[in-house]
């Protein structure tokens, strides 16, 4: 047990969870971190709208869990 929440938690509410499906809140979870990871260093905004972007493989190891099919 001393491993949980030491690196990196995922953490997903389930509510969420429970109306779109497991996999779709942690996608949700963390495209909502990295667009507020990017608001506060204020980069990749376009018309006051901030965005963030990985290829397949990038998220791929952000979720090593998944399959690319699943990402």
């Amino acid at each position: 047990m001393s491993k949980l929440f030491d690196n990196h938690p995922l953490v997903v509410d389930k509510e969420i969870a429970t109306t779109l499906g497991l996999n779709e809140a942690i996608i949700l979870q963390q495209v909502h971190y990295w667009l507020e990871i990017n608001k506060k260093h204020k980069r990749n905004c376009h018309k006051g709208r901030y965005w963030t972007y990985n290829t397949i493989e990038e998220w791929r190891e952000e979720f090593p869990f998944w399959s690319t099919s699943t990402v």
